[in-house]
């Protein structure tokens, strides 16, 4: 049998140290969106529009997502972007490198909200897409109609993603759409934004948000 040699033995040491002691990739320039979108029932219930036209809030809220998209699209032409949309049905746009072109086929296609208002069954779930980002900038947009009504509540799922994700964690953004914004006044505790919004001023708040916090040039 071959004796190792001790410089080998040394060699093979030094590289595994190497490699434990190696610090992570550093964050490259960028943002990663995850958006949750609520398809639940309430959704098909009417509201004015922009028009001040009765209006099923699920139309109002894909067209002012499809204006948000273009506005993002127009961004990934020279900044990095990663994205995801989540629904209380699963994800239907999956976390990849931005693709206008799976958000506007999902939202053109969008035609049967139904169900209850997982919200932080949906926060956790965007949490966890949005993790795997090494984009330096992590948001997660939540676009709802309503209270909470599934197992896990919002803020514990917060809470949660902030153990987990340390200083990495995303920042939040709540968009309360015909709905009483003190609902979530747990979820603003916990650091999360909440924006008020009806149908008439939905594309324009989410037009600010994303102008304003989401979209903007890396800081020197």
């Amino acid at each position: 049998m071959r004796t190792i040699s001790k410089a080998f033995l040394l060699c093979l040491l030094a590289t595994v140290l190497m490699i434990a002691v190696a610090p992570a990739a550093d964050p490259q320039a960028g943002v990663a969106i995850a958006i949750v979108y609520d398809t639940s029932g309430s959704m098909n219930d009417s509201v004015a529009n922009s028009k001040n036209q009765q209006e099923a809030k699920f139309k109002i809220a894909s067209e002012a997502l499809k204006n948000i998209v273009g506005k993002v699209d127009r961004y990934a032409q020279t900044h990095s972007v990663e994205a995801a949309l989540v629904t209380f049905q699963g994800t239907p746009v999956p976390f990849k490198k931005w693709d206008k072109a799976a958000f506007d086929t999902w939202l053109s296609k969008f035609s049967s909200p139904g169900g209850g208002t997982p919200l932080g069954e949906a926060i956790a779930t965007a949490a966890n897409t949005i993790r795997s980002s090494q984009l330096s900038r992590k948001h997660i947009v939540v676009l709802t109609d309503g209270e909470s009504n599934g197992t896990l509540k919002p803020e514990a799922a917060i809470r949660e993603m902030k153990k987990t994700d340390g200083a990495g964690s995303p920042q939040i953004s709540v968009v309360a759409f015909d709905v009483n914004s003190h609902a979530f006044d747990p979820v603003k505790k916990e650091g999360a934004t909440v924006l008020p919004a009806s149908g008439k001023n939905l594309e324009g708040g989410l037009r600010n948000l994303f102008s304003e916090k989401i979209l903007l040039e890396e800081e020197e």
